[in-house]
Formats: structure tokens, sequence, C-alpha cells
């Protein structure tokens, strides 16, 4: 398996099959459904009708399905990714929600196997390295090392039958690290030819243990979140750890749109570097279980809640000992209702917010939300934003640059349409 065309016929097949088992797992999130907000990348999809989702959809799966099969046929396979490519992305249009991870690794994949020709299973192997490296850099936080950090400690412990965090607090903190190093470890062995076997071997050790963890025995997270790390160990081992020699039947002349072809995947490599700008959201830059990210709360006046939508009641939490307010737990809501995590940017949970109270009725749209910073990465201190009422909600809506207004739908429970009366 010396061949760079045998590779990538393996890469294919592993990506393709891998990406369509995760949408099934999250299958709610991918369909035309109303139950829970959409927030589309731009304003002019805010009243998109639901026959743009079924396209996306159904081109996703086809060109997933044709790229699995042919994926041994040059043009056949790059036919399958782009049409795959094509409806991911349209779907990511529609519902930035849907800008997972995996799905944007899956995009940057299809592109470099379909349009960057000689130069795909070079670019893979960077955005692989970039990847590992990114992550481990976004957990080496203040605030990862006492909060997710301790969980992942805590966890293995439990699994070894004992509590680690309830006896000493700080050094679990410490040993959180140890996750982003191993991360990082693996980024520098597979970065480098001569070290490429230790650092598949190391891969394959830390996303096994992560199976472990994440799997049912210890924080029994989504299926999604399992294939995604099955995908990775495979993906590893076909690519660091086999050795590529020219194909004969390439033309070794750059194409003529080269540089056109490889920006795409130049940009995705460098703008992680502005995510603690805010210039690049969070899992665009691979900030996997990453605590730098900003927040954003919800909350409705306790006096409101009977007239939320039935679908949100169950997820507002009592918030303060007055109870005046409740805060609005949309980071569950969309486990439950989409088996999938929340996006994690103030945009999204803002739109989400004004989602639910477009819902409501003018007078009783008594919306709060407090929107933090991203963590000061030594000492985990937040700057706070807190906007009071449904119009400074709205306003603060408009400061970003991608959309926060959600998407208008004219069936379902929730009606997402704005209303400003």
């Amino acid at each position: 398996m010396s061949e760079p065309n045998r590779v990538e016929t393996i890469v294919t097949r592993i990506v393709s099959g891998t990406t369509a088992a995760m949408i099934l797992c999250t299958w709610p999130l991918w369909c035309a459904q109303t139950s829970f907000a959409q927030i589309p990348v731009t304003r002019l999809l805010c009243n998109a009708p639901a026959a743009f989702d079924v396209i996306g959809l159904v081109s996703t799966l086809l060109g997933l399905v044709f790229a699995f099969c042919f994926a041994a046929n040059d043009r056949t396979r790059r036919w399958g990714l782009s049409l795959a490519m094509g409806g991911m992305v349209l779907l990511i249009a529609l519902d930035q929600h849907r800008l997972q991870p995996w799905a944007y690794y899956f995009v940057l994949v299809a592109w470099m196997l379909a349009f960057c020709e000689t130069t795909a299973i070079v670019w893979l192997r960077w955005l692989v390295v970039s990847l590992y490296a990114y992550s481990a850099v976004g957990k080496f936080d203040f605030t990862f090392s006492h909060t997710m950090g301790v969980r992942f400690v805590e966890t293995t412990g439990q699994l070894f039958g004992f509590s680690l965090a309830e006896q000493n607090f700080e050094t679990a903190s410490r040993l959180a690290f140890i996750l982003p190093l191993v991360e990082f470890v693996v980024a520098c062995l597979l970065a480098v030819p001569r070290t490429r076997r230790f650092g598949v071997v190391a891969a394959v050790a830390m996303h096994l243990s992560l199976l472990i963890l994440l799997g049912p025995l210890g924080m029994n997270h989504r299926w999604a979140v399992l294939v995604w790390n099955l995908s990775c160990i495979l993906q590893v081992f076909v690519l660091f750890g086999v050795s590529l020699s020219p194909r004969p039947d390439v033309d070794k002349r750059r194409p003529r749109w080269f540089i056109v072809t490889n920006l795409p995947v130049f940009i995705a490599l460098v703008m992680p570097l502005t995510c603690s700008w805010g210039w690049w959201d969070a899992w665009p830059s691979w900030g996997l279980y990453s605590s730098r990210v900003g927040k954003a709360e919800i909350f409705f006046a306790a006096d409101s809640v009977a007239d939320l939508p039935e679908e949100v009641r169950p997820y507002c939490e009592p918030n303060g000992p007055a109870g005046i307010w409740v805060r609005c737990a949309i980071d569950r809501w969309s486990l439950d209702e989409l088996q999938a995590p929340l996006y994690p940017h103030p945009r999204f949970n803002i739109g989400v917010g004004l989602a639910i109270a477009n819902a409501m009725s003018p007078k009783k749209r008594w919306l709060t939300v407090v929107t933090q910073s991203i963590p000061n990465r030594f000492t985990g201190a937040v700057a706070e934003f807190r906007y009071v009422g449904y119009e400074e909600v709205l306003k603060a809506a408009d400061r970003y640059w991608i959309n926060a207004m959600p998407r208008t739908r004219s069936a379902g429970q929730l009606d997402f349409a704005i209303d400003v009366e």
C-alpha cells in the first residue's frame, strides 16, 4: 500500500463512511426540523424554505455513497466528494449549529481529495497535525484545568476505583494538562517523518483511551463523538503509517488553478491562530473540549415560564435565591433534541434566545442575555456584558459580522419569525 492513489481511496472510504455514520447519529440536526432554533450564516437565508435542507441532505448522502462505493475511480470519487461537500456547505449555511468539528473536517478533506490532486495527501497530513496542535494549545488553559480537564481526571480515577478530584482538587487540575500535552506530542511526532511511526502509536493509544473515557463506561457521550475518535484512529494509521512514492500516472506540473485550489486549505491551517482574538470560531479552530470560548447565558423572567414554548420549559432552571429569573439550559436542550453539542459562540446562543422569545407573546418577552468573553488563559477571568430586554438583545445580535438572527419557519411549534412590536 505505497501508492498515493491507494491511500486516497482508503481515506475517502474512511471519511465518507464515518461522516455518514455521524450524520445518522445526529440525524435531527440535519433534517428540516423546527423544534430547535436554526441560525443561518447569513440573513439572506433566514427565510429559506425547508426544501433547501432536503436538497442539502440528499446531496450530501448521495455524494457520500458515491464516494464510498467508487473511491477507487478518480473521476467518480471527485464527483461524489464534490456533491457531498456542496450539500454539507449548504446545510451549514442554513444553520451554524451544523458546523460540528467533524462536519467542518469533512468539507476540508473532501476539498483536498477532489481538487488538490497531487498535493492532497500532503495537505491532509498537515491538516491532521494542525488539528492535534491547535486542540492541544486550546487546552493549555486555566479554565480547562479547573473544569473539563478535572472531569477527565475524575472519570479516569473512577474507572480505577478512586476519586482523585474529591481528595485533592489541585493535583487533579495539574493532571488535567496530560491530555493537551499528549496531543501536542502527537502533533510533533507526526510532523517529523522520522518519528511518524511513534506518532501513530501515540495517537492510536490516545484515541483508544478517549473511547473508554467518553464511552458508556465513562462520561457516556453521544455516539457521534465515539465515531469521530474511531475515524481519527483509522485516518492516522493510513495517512502516517505508510510510505508514499510518486504516482507514475500523475503529471508533475502544477495545475493552472493551483493557488485557488490550495487557498482554502491554507486558510484552514492559518486562521485558527486568530481564535483568541475572536476572528475565527472555536470549532473551526479545533477547540475540542477547550474552555477558550465565549459564552452567552439566556434568562427569562420566572413569571413568563408558562408562556415559553412547551419543549423549552423542561430546560428552565431557577437562577439565584430571589427566583426572579430562570436560566434556559439550551446546551442540554441541544443534546437531548438534536443529539449534538451546542455551537460554542455567543452569537449563536443569542440567536437561540431570540428564537425562543419570538415564539412568545410580545408583551411576555422578558429576556436577558449575559455574554462572557474568552477566558484569560492564565487566570480564567472573563468580561461580562448584560443585555436586558428584547430590543437590547436584538441590537446585540446586530453587532456580529456573521448572522445571529434566527431562521423564520412557518411550521412546527416554534415560530422563529422576528417581531419587534
